[in-house]
């Protein structure tokens, strides 16, 4: 209850529905939406849920697809590589809007 709170204080509803909009192209999802997205996540806070969600809702999918039977080896290889954009993103101070957009990228494979 405290993460979802805080996502509604920090404008993580929005966040939160850029991510089911991802995830749900997948592989058909639209470049220019994805520098749209990445335009609006600049903000350090809003960066750093956009990629943590997103890191997440792969993973799940990636559990939901074990659960069912089917391969999920590229789901969850997607959600380390955002998790690991993340990290290396503050690590090495580089671009945020370039990390949203190799994390998308991820999801389009």
């Amino acid at each position: 209850p405290g993460r979802a709170l805080a996502l509604a204080d920090d404008g993580g509803l929005k966040i939160a529905g850029m991510v089911e909009e991802a995830l749900a192209a997948g592989p058909d999802a639209s470049l220019l939406r994805g520098y749209e997205m990445a335009d609006a996540l600049r903000d350090q806070a809003a960066f750093e849920t956009f990629m943590g969600l997103l890191a997440r809702g792969l993973a799940g999918a990636a559990v939901r697809a074990v659960a069912e039977g089917k391969a999920a080896l590229r789901l969850a290889e997607a959600a380390a590589g955002v998790q690991a954009l993340l990290g290396e993103t503050e690590r090495a101070n580089m671009d945020r809007r370039q990390a949203v957009i190799a994390g998308l990228a991820l999801v389009r494979q």
